[in-house]
């Protein structure tokens, strides 16, 4: 894929991320039906109840995805053509009673991809024919039987051949030992529940959203151009 189409995906995810750190409470206004540390923002967090008081603000993926919707929207990058919600896939799975570790021939259905990103072909510039990538967003730190990582994962990676597809994973907290939790499911996920040959570059995004320290990692979990294993050497940055 062309370089400038994964710097577009990249750029745009790390300002979805500056919107969502300055936007998202924490703790710091418990009890207020609409939490936002930014007034003048419209997405807020309301908290949940326990039936006796304010407990910690919801954060979904669905936040995420919005916000990285409206990031497209401001910055109209010039050779993003078009955006697709809940697209559905070109092959077939089976998800339910198990997962499978590869796209199915009979029994499954197409699956949905979070966001669809449709750029111009460098190759056809003046054609009607695009170049695709898939986003998949991501909350919270899954149960360890969880399949909810591995089958995001088999559709990123088996899906469509040659893509920049990228899954987004964001957690509100968590120390080394979460860091290290998370990636071995990312591990898991790759050596247990999808079968080779992975077709498309897969890579992870992972937001903290830790009180006053914000940590963004990113991890190449798999290039079809370099040696067939699992990369998972996290850059952390801090936003």
């Amino acid at each position: 894929m062309n370089n400038s189409i994964e710097e577009t995906i990249e750029d745009l995810l790390k300002k979805a991320f500056e919107r969502i750190i300055g936007i998202y409470p924490g703790y710091a206004k418990l009890g207020s039906p609409c939490q936002t540390t930014n007034p003048k923002a419209l997405l807020a967090f309301p908290a949940y109840y326990n039936g006796i008081k304010k407990e910690k603000p919801r954060i979904s993926e669905q936040e995420m995805r919005f916000l990285f919707i409206e990031t497209i929207l401001e910055e109209k990058p010039p050779a993003l053509c078009h955006y697709a919600i809940e697209a559905p896939t070109e092959k077939c799975y089976k998800f339910s009673g198990g997962i499978t570790d590869s796209p199915v021939s009979t029994g499954g259905r197409s699956a949905s991809i979070d966001v669809c990103l449709y750029f111009k072909n460098p190759a056809r510039p003046e054609g009607e024919d695009y170049v695709k990538a898939y986003i998949e967003f991501k909350a919270g730190n899954p149960a360890p039987k969880s399949i909810a990582i591995k089958k995001d994962f088999l559709k990123l990676l088996q899906d469509a051949e040659g893509m920049e597809n990228y899954f987004v994973h964001i957690v509100e907290s968590g120390d080394d030992y979460t860091l290290m939790s998370i990636r071995e499911k990312y591990a898991e996920a790759i050596e247990r529940a999808v079968k080779p040959p992975f077709l498309s570059n897969l890579t992870v995004f992972l937001l903290f959203l830790n009180q006053g320290r914000h940590g963004l990692y990113r991890f190449s979990i798999y290039n079809p151009k370099a040696k067939p294993a699992l990369q998972t050497e996290a850059k952390e940055s801090l936003l």
